[in-house]
């Protein structure tokens, strides 16, 4: 997984392109191909290192707490979702982020959208929920 994120704690002069080793998806996982994602202040927090106290981060990290996209594959014990759907999610906030090119996260934190908006009002839709 390609993505914008950080080897290191620090301010913005740390955020850089970095790759992630994937992993197998897991059978109530799935794999979306991303098409948005949202800049929050939870992002920054994360980058400069304020959450390290809560959450165990591993290096390199992907920022970003929330996103839309199409589902690329998914986990044997997903039924709820399918492969082509359009969606909007939040990974959980201990793994890697949104500002990627494709991300696995949990069914559970997955959501099925409107065909008539876009990934961006997709996005928009989560954050004010």
């Amino acid at each position: 997984m390609k993505g914008i994120g950080i080897e290191e704690y620090g301010d913005i002069s740390k955020l850089k392109i970095v790759e992630v080793p994937d992993h197998k998806l897991r059978p109530d996982e799935v794999r979306i191909a991303i098409r948005a994602s949202g800049v929050n202040p939870v992002d920054w927090k994360i980058r400069e290192g304020w959450l390290q106290r809560s959450f165990s981060y591993d290096f390199p990290l992907i920022l970003g707490s929330d996103g839309a996209g199409k589902i690329i594959e998914v986990g044997d014990k997903v039924s709820t979702l399918r492969v082509g759907d359009d969606v909007y999610f939040r990974p959980e906030i201990e793994k890697q982020g949104t500002y990627a090119n494709q991300i696995i996260v949990p069914a559970r934190f997955v959501s099925l959208m409107p065909e008539e908006l876009s990934y961006a009002k997709r996005l928009l839709y989560l954050l004010y929920l």
